[in-house]
């Protein structure tokens, strides 16, 4: 009976949780690919409307990886030594670089003080490729996002990954929440990529 109950109480709560998060109107975890096979925008920010996430670490290495497309990949950056924590991965599932024997290069190049990536791939990006940006340790919100927020915290709910355009303009992806201090979003193409909220 006890068993019965605590299953019971278990699906009121996730519920409750479910209808909470969506009057919030973000996901708390990261998108399902095969729920959402293409990114999800949510907006876009014109150039200078945006403050992005500052990285007060060491810049992590550029990083090119070459592999079997018809194999799951999950490429991870990391801040140098002595720290060595995680930046950001790229999960790329079997198949979402294209098909067939002959290997694809994914590179993956950081933007210089602040959590960003630009990637650039020799396949089309297909579905389910997702990037988690990881920024438990070296978060810096900057003073006038700080200025306009209040908090950190406030700045940090507010974040989103974002594609940056070539005219400087931010497109919104639509960002959940595997775990904390963690941000991700399905991409359908390569490009440059950052955390930002707007002004």
């Amino acid at each position: 009976m006890t068993h019965h109950v605590t299953i019971a109480r278990r699906a009121a709560l996730a519920s409750v949780a479910f209808a909470a998060l969506s009057c919030r109107g973000r996901p708390k975890v990261a998108p399902d690919p095969a729920a959402t096979p293409v990114p999800v925008t949510t907006g876009t920010l014109k150039a200078g409307q945006a403050f992005v996430l500052e990285d007060d670490g060491a810049d992590p290495h550029d990083t090119t990886v070459t592999f079997n497309p018809d194999r799951p990949r999950v490429i991870v950056l990391r801040h140098p030594d002595p720290d060595n924590t995680p930046f950001a991965t790229l999960e790329i599932p079997a198949g979402g670089l294209g098909t067939g024997s002959d290997p694809v290069t994914v590179t993956l190049v950081t933007r210089p003080g602040v959590y960003g990536l630009d990637i650039s791939a020799t396949a089309p990006f297909g579905p389910g490729i997702i990037l988690t940006f990881k920024y438990a340790v070296h978060f810096a919100a900057p003073a006038a996002a700080l200025a306009k927020y209040g908090t950190r915290a406030a700045y940090e709910r507010r974040l989103a990954i974002a594609r940056r355009n070539a005219d400087g303009s931010l497109v919104l992806l639509a960002s959940g929440r595997p775990a904390g201090d963690n941000l991700s979003a399905l991409l359908n193409t390569p490009g440059t990529y950052v955390v930002a909220a707007s002004r």
